[in-house]
């Protein structure tokens, strides 16, 4: 994420205007913080619903469910347990 905003902020500046930059700025710091207050609880969400799926799982749990089950790190395997 560090990478990603040395990267943002001076294209901030350039396409955003120099009149806009600082509005822009603390629009992209509140969007890099809730991804980080967010991420944690979408984290939880799929390991605990990949492991045991709920009776009428839905289409995302599925469809990630389907694509992982071969990974080594899927939970079923055991590696978590």
């Amino acid at each position: 994420m560090a990478v990603l905003q040395v990267a943002i902020n001076p294209l901030l500046r350039v396409a955003g205007g120099e009149e806009n930059y600082a509005f822009n700025s603390t629009l992209a710091q509140l969007v890099f913080g809730s991804a980080s207050f967010v991420s944690p609880r979408i984290y939880s969400y799929l390991v605990l619903n990949l492991k045991e799926p709920p009776p009428d799982p839905n289409v995302l749990i599925r469809v990630l469910r389907g694509n992982a089950a071969e990974l080594p790190w899927h939970p079923s395997i055991g590696f978590l347990q």
